[in-house]
């Protein structure tokens, strides 16, 4: 297993982080990666990212982009030096349950090649909700195949992984790459946490 982190501005919360995917992950039995993107956006990650690699060099991996890029583009980039069967991807806030990875990778191992982790209830204020779901009709307005329930919370089969790789924009939108990938996914409720 792999598990994409872009990291932006969570310097304070991925060495929490890794912890709890560690726990959520060991007990699985395989053989997993952490890979944690750093997208410039403080001059704190960096250097928290290379202490836990240096502390557990056996499960985690950094990467150092140039400048920032934006969390799809440097989560995309993570994908394409991941090595797992499943690449699950994840926000650096703990917003999304680390304990909840592995609901999403049995769930692909029934047979669907992407599960996305959503919420029943979300914390955030309700403007940022509305906001989002304005997003999301837009979104499906422009792309009719796109799964409406997407989040950046999933776990993705290394055969749509590597269809990713034959995307160029400036403009990533990695969940609009995989619905035109395949349309076998599911969802998986979880917690939002705060």
């Amino acid at each position: 297993y792999s598990v994409v982190v872009p990291v932006y501005r969570g310097s304070k919360s991925i060495g929490e982080l890794r912890r709890r995917l560690a726990a959520a992950l060991e007990p699985l039995g395989h053989a997993y990666e952490i890979i944690f993107v750093d997208d410039r956006g403080s001059p704190e990650n960096w250097p928290t990212i290379e202490s836990l690699c240096n502390a557990f060099p056996s499960s985690v991996r950094g990467i150092r982009l140039s400048r920032n890029f934006g969390q799809h583009a440097a989560t995309l980039c993570g994908i394409s030096h991941s090595r797992g069967e499943w690449i699950v991807t994840i926000d650096e806030d703990l917003e999304q349950p680390p304990e909840s990875v592995p609901a999403l990778l049995q769930e692909g191992e029934e047979g669907h090649l992407v599960v996305y982790g959503v919420n029943e209830v979300r914390s955030h204020a309700w403007w940022r909700n509305l906001t989002s779901e304005i997003g999301r009709s837009l979104f499906k307005f422009a792309i009719p195949s796109l799964n409406r329930e997407y989040t950046s919370f999933r776990a993705i089969h290394r055969s749509v992984a590597n269809g990713l790789e034959r995307f160029q924009s400036p403009f990533t939108f990695i969940d609009g790459y995989i619905s035109w990938i395949t349309h076998n996914y599911t969802t998986v409720v979880v917690p939002h946490d705060p």
